[in-house]
């Protein structure tokens, strides 16, 4: 990166690498595992002066993810997801699994879906972040830090041809702070 970017008040360099591989036996049944690693330069407090420095930050992913249909139209899927954080040599890691429940009716005109996840990181640094279904025009990327439970549930109906119902309730239930 030539220029300042955030986190990072001089020019900076970093990479990223991922891989992922797919295996689907036969059509219910799919399941993935993925590993992501990226190192890159960000601030950092400067023991000999008063300026920030830039320090190697390594971050590193592990998702495992696995879909099984046992019904037509429904879905259950279970996600494993692990992070390491290390700066500076201080090291964090965190961790959230959560399971879905989705159903898509073939001959009805509604769905819904429902999402229960369990969280736990260090701090904000080991972060996880986790992609949910969501309205129509809109789309949540929940970052999840410190311990608690993430839910949700959706719901959506075609109630005519040019009308449909969308309704999403959702919660962050945090267990070791009253702010975040």
């Amino acid at each position: 990166f030539p220029w300042v970017s955030y986190n990072a008040d001089m020019p900076a360099a970093g990479q990223n690498q991922l891989i992922q591989l797919f295996w689907k036996p036969h059509k219910k049944l799919e399941a993935y595992i993925r590993f992501q690693k990226e190192s890159k330069s960000l601030n950092g407090f400067g023991l000999s002066t008063n300026m920030n420095e830039l320090v190697s930050v390594n971050r590193s992913g592990l998702r495992l993810q696995s879909a099984f249909q046992p019904y037509p139209g429904f879905i259950i899927r279970n996600r494993i997801d692990i992070s390491w954080f290390e700066k500076s040599g201080q090291k964090e890691e965190g961790f959230q699994t959560c399971i879905d429940f989705i159903y898509k009716s073939i001959d009805k005109p509604y769905s819904m879906s429902i999402r229960i996840a369990w969280f736990q990181t260090d701090s904000y640094n080991s972060r996880i972040y986790g992609y949910e279904n969501d309205v129509l025009y809109y789309y949540s990327i929940s970052a999840l830090f410190h311990t608690g439970m993430r839910c949700y549930f959706l719901f959506h109906q075609n109630i005519h041809r040019n009308w449909q119902l969308w309704c999403k309730l959702s919660t962050t239930l945090y267990a070791d702070n009253q702010s975040i």
